[in-house]
């Protein structure tokens, strides 16, 4: 059998997609950029980030339309602003913010200067230094295909920031959260994606007659929502928001319609609640907690949710008794995988003040 990444039959969707669609809302400049890089003039000895045209003037009104319009966030405002205006490469079309790791350098250099300038602005008007960005310690995106071949693989776990580019839940990788996600088929294709990594019939996740395949479902979900990077950032105790309900909720003749909640009684909180933590970790910020214990918004994100899934040990799930674990994996500082991988872990997370009891430390 294949022993490389093969994709899941569900959620195909680009998370890098998905991040332009959450960034690219509501923007009623996004126009405007078709055709700033190519016609605004550089300053003088400016040609870094050349081809794009950037206009220190131009940003920093760009930049201060946002703060002046209640958008606090630093690193919602660096990418919309990068996204208005050098949205639009003069040569190579369309692009994304925040960059990647594999992005062009003149649309790294360009966000860098927006990050920069979003700092003096937040600095100016008396802004918390610890909650300003920070873009040499940034962490730097990258993305794996379905088929990434032997040397991706012969890496896992990866040690960075990795995506999956169709938005398959994939262990070792983060996922951002689409409107309308069935989480039950989020963990299921969690699950599969686990069972295809390690050469084993990934099938077994989706037959709801296994009870093995429900078991290997169940150990996933408790993995995922337990996660400290998902825990301190993303979870309530809502059973409706974590999509599913308690158990009897929905009379005795519904058993089999369990909750999503994890062993500590929380869950996922689902829809665009969050802030846009891909942005302001690669902005060098750490991620930070949206919503409070019953799930309701606290804050000012309105991004889709971010899920790590932890990488799991391979060699456990092949055998007459497979089983989801994170036992025996361990990242190059030593921690288990169950936390962030080390350049995400170390930037930490703003919990906004959050209690939460019983949970991973």
């Amino acid at each position: 059998m294949d022993q490389g990444i093969q994709p899941a039959p569900r959620n195909r969707v680009t998370p890098m997609q998905v991040v332009a669609s959450v960034a690219l809302a509501g923007l009623g400049l996004f126009a405007a950029s078709q055709a700033y890089g190519a016609t605004h003039s550089t300053p003088a000895g400016d040609e870094r980030c050349a081809p794009y045209r950037y206009d220190q003037n131009v940003v920093s009104a760009q930049v201060a339309s946002y703060l002046d319009g209640g958008t606090t966030d630093p690193a919602l405002v660096a990418v919309n602003t990068a996204t208005d205006l050098f949205g639009s490469h003069p040569s190579e079309g369309s692009v994304i913010f925040p960059p990647s790791a594999d992005s062009r350098p003149e649309v790294r250099c360009v966000f860098g200067r927006v990050l920069a300038q979003v700092d003096r602005a937040l600095r100016a008007r008396g802004q918390d230094a610890d909650d300003l960005p920070n873009p040499s310690t940034g962490v730097r995106w990258r993305t794996i295909s379905a088929a990434p071949g032997s040397r991706d693989l012969a890496a896992y776990p990866w040690e960075g920031a990795v995506l999956r580019e169709e938005g398959i839940a994939t262990p070792g990788t983060f996922v951002v959260g689409r409107e309308g996600q069935d989480p039950s088929a989020f963990f299921k294709d969690a699950t599969a994606s686990a069972l295809h990594l390690a050469g084993v019939d990934a099938q077994l996740a989706y037959d709801n007659n296994s009870k093995i395949g429900k078991r290997l479902r169940r150990e996933m979900r408790d993995l995922i929502v337990t996660a400290p990077f998902n825990d301190q950032r993303v979870t309530s105790s809502s059973a409706t928001l974590a999509g599913g309900r308690n158990p009897g909720t929905n009379g005795a003749k519904d058993p089999g319609k369990t909750h999503v909640l994890g062993p500590h009684g929380r869950g996922l909180v689902w829809g665009a609640r969050h802030y846009d933590d891909m942005a302001r970790l690669a902005a060098g910020m750490p991620a930070k907690r949206g919503v409070d214990m019953q799930g309701d918004v606290i804050g000012s994100g309105r991004s889709q949710i971010l899920v790590y899934v932890p990488a799991v040990n391979l060699r456990a799930l092949r055998g007459a008794s497979p089983t989801i674990t994170t036992d025996g994996m361990e990242w190059s500082t030593g921690k288990n995988t169950i936390y962030a991988p080390p350049p995400v872990e170390r930037l930490g997370v703003d919990t906004s003040g959050v209690a939460l009891a019983g949970g991973i430390s």
